[in-house]
């Protein structure tokens, strides 16, 4: 952890473990992760609390009107993630003590419950039946029962998952579609002098869109598809573009042959295939570039939940 981060977070007696905090805040079991390479929310704080559902929407208005600048918060089933970030990590810094201070008293002045009680239930934590689980990488005291209830859920969830069919010819023909949209967007770019990422981007979006329309299962699988899809088309759209051009050529030629008859015979030109391949890999390339991404985010989206252990 970044060493005044450190300071700070220590300071109010937390755990630190690498970029993790765990600890006691103002009453409340809080987790801190920092992330300094985040661009959006380089400081995630997980503060458990046990809300009704009038309290969420109290607290909901009151952080909104509070105006903090650089602030994102999400109530989840154990409490509020809040992300924090800032012109430079040391002017959050020098925020952090008073934002700290204004972000708990709006939890406990709406009557959220502390670290005595369930975040889930909101019973008192009994000490010899409650357990201390991990969810998301946070840390926070469960009463035992709440566990089991939860595991119950999440196991029913994930079997249902398993058992249902996977569907891969009609996840296909929406992967497909995706990749006919990002195909056209990329002979839009390049009419107008563009290779890019963009059209792979956007292939990849819309080919999980229909695939998940089209009642395909979002598993490893529909990455797979929809990624094998969207390069096709990508490098599919590289062929049409040199095809209609071949086609264009042969006509201004007066010669009588069709498209692909005329870009065998121009890819013989030096020139001419010398500007395919290097159209062709610069489309390999930034499609790659992508379509990784893309996986890289799927991958950690369509995860089943665990068992809370």
């Amino acid at each position: 952890m970044n060493k005044k981060f450190l300071e700070l977070f220590t300071g109010y007696g937390m755990t630190i473990t690498g970029n993790n905090g765990y600890g006691l805040i103002k009453g409340y079991e809080t987790n801190v992760v920092i992330r300094m390479f985040d661009n959006i929310s380089p400081v995630t704080i997980h503060i458990s609390c046990y809300t009704t559902s009038e309290q969420k929407r109290a607290i909901e208005q009151a952080f909104r009107a509070a105006g903090i600048k650089y602030f994102k918060f999400a109530f989840t089933d154990f409490g509020v993630t809040i992300g924090l970030n800032d012109i430079t990590g040391i002017r959050l810094i020098k925020r952090m003590p008073d934002l700290l201070n204004q972000l708990y008293s709006f939890l406990s002045d709406n009557g959220a419950l502390g670290a005595q009680y369930c975040p889930v239930c909101g019973n008192e934590l009994n000490p010899d039946t409650r357990k201390k689980a991990m969810v998301d990488g946070f840390t926070f005291y469960l009463d035992h029962d709440c566990i089991l209830n939860l595991n119950k859920g999440i196991n029913a969830e994930n079997q249902d998952f398993q058992e249902a069919p996977n569907n891969y010819v009609n996840g296909f023909v929406g992967a497909l579609l995706g990749g006919i949209i990002g195909a056209v967007i990329a002979v839009v770019l390049y009419m107008i002098g563009f290779v890019s990422s963009i059209s792979a981007f956007v292939a990849v979006l819309s080919g999980v869109y229909f695939y998940k329309k089209f009642h395909g299962k979002p598993n490893m699988m529909m990455i797979a598809i929809v990624a094998v899809t969207t390069l096709a088309c990508m490098v599919g759209s590289v062929f049409v573009i040199y095809i209609s051009v071949a086609a264009v050529a042969a006509e201004e030629a007066n010669l009588a042959l069709s498209a692909i008859e005329a870009f065998r015979l121009l890819m013989q030109d030096a020139e001419f295939s010398q500007f395919f391949v290097s159209d062709l890999g610069l489309s390999l390339l930034f499609s790659a570039l992508g379509i990784g991404y893309q996986v890289y985010a799927l991958s950690k989206a369509i995860k089943r939940r665990k068992a809370i252990q």
